[in-house]
């Protein structure tokens, strides 16, 4: 069985041997795959990793990078007319599954967000954790996707506890990020996290007690921060996600459109502009 961590030839041979299609995008969908995700369910975080792996030609880069960039531009425009918040999980579904449409490479992300402001401004840290005391989910999601990074697509649809709107950018589509550290500060709820002060655990045996999983996953999958509009955003990530329908039975919307329909208009639309 191969893992994240596993080199691209090893992954290659094994989906190979198991009569999986590593040419066709968004093979986590072929039933074999799905079949070994059953029994295995961090199974899809292999796909992930293929696709960070797997080498790609500049032409592709130069379509994808073309794409992906008209693709976001015109799903932010439909979120603006919608003005919903917290919609970051089905959106990114809707995006990837759009991008997979046009033969371009992605997976979803899901995990915590944290957004740190000049200390001049007296803004406080924003924070969508993955871990509360009332739930462990994503805190956050957005995609990566060959050349880029992160794709957040709705950072300005959040409910954050401080009116921030105007100074964050559209969305981020970022092609490089630096590595950052896994902090608990930035998964756990402080609430949660001062429960467990008393106990004087240090940062790792915090993560080793309450989601001990991500400390590998984070050695493949790491921690990533940019800066724009001098707001520093962290992305940590804890888990990788998946559409489970087609584009075309997706039922999810974006301003009252299916997701085939909002495929249909950035295909019509991006011809147009090419």
């Amino acid at each position: 069985m191969i893992d994240i961590a596993s080199k691209l030839s090893i992954q290659q041979e094994f989906f190979k041997n198991s009569d999986i299609p590593t040419d066709l995008v968004g093979f986590y969908d072929n039933p074999n795959f799905m079949a070994i995700e059953r029994v295995n369910p961090e199974f899809l975080n292999c796909y992930a990793s293929f696709v960070n792996k797997q080498v790609y030609t500049p032409e592709y880069l130069a379509n994808a990078k073309s794409i992906i960039s008209f693709a976001t531009e015109y799903l932010f425009e439909q979120l603006k007319i919608e003005n919903s918040q917290g919609r970051c999980v089905e959106v990114s579904m809707i995006l990837s599954r759009i991008l997979e449409k046009f033969g371009i490479w992605n997976f979803i992300t899901k995990g915590s967000l944290t957004l740190s402001f000049p200390e001049k401004d007296k803004v406080p840290k924003q924070y969508f954790w993955t871990v509360t005391r009332n739930r462990v989910d994503a805190g956050h999601a957005w995609l990566v996707a060959p050349p880029f990074a992160i794709i957040d697509l709705t950072l300005k649809h959040q409910p954050y506890t401080t009116n921030i709107n105007s100074c964050l950018p559209n969305y981020i589509l970022a092609e490089t990020a630096k590595k950052d550290a896994l902090n608990a500060d930035d998964i756990l709820d402080h609430e949660l996290l001062m429960l467990l002060k008393p106990k004087k655990l240090s940062n790792t045996a915090i993560l080793k007690k309450i989601v001990p999983h991500v400390i590998e996953f984070s050695k493949v999958f790491h921690p990533e921060s940019l800066q724009v509009n001098n707001i520093e955003f962290k992305y940590t990530p804890t888990a990788i996600g998946a559409p489970d329908m087609s584009l075309e039975t997706l039922p999810k919307s974006i301003n009252k459109k299916l997701a085939l329909d909002l495929f249909n208009e950035i295909k019509s639309n991006f011809k147009k502009a090419s």
